[in-house]
């Protein structure tokens, strides 16, 4: 029962953490016409990633940003997975753009 009570909890948590940040940074985008996303990946979903990935309980260790390319790259992923939206997020890199499974996006 008590188990059940801390998922119920970190469930509640992760989405309201997630209902937040989403609103602010779109609200951001929004307003700014766009000059506001890099920001918004920076300093908000960069964090409030780490901190749904903490909630769950995966552990993860990211490296420094100065380790990655300055030069257009494009990740690929081989296989699907929910926690890519979070992990590729937590990373914070500038004019990142994602490609999604149709699952996944849905």
């Amino acid at each position: 029962m008590f188990q059940k009570l801390i998922i119920i909890y970190r469930w509640a948590l992760a989405m309201i953490a997630m209902l937040i940040s989403g609103t602010i940074s779109i609200i951001l985008v929004v307003l700014s016409f766009g000059l506001l996303r890099n920001f918004c990946v920076k300093n908000i979903s960069r964090y409030s990633s780490r901190f749904l990935l903490r909630i769950i309980g995966y552990g993860y260790v990211l490296p420094e940003i100065k380790d990655f390319p300055s030069h257009k790259v494009m990740y690929t992923i081989n296989h699907n997975s929910y926690l890519d939206v979070f992990l590729l997020a937590s990373l914070g890199l500038p004019n990142t753009r994602y490609i999604l499974s149709e699952v996944t996006f849905k």
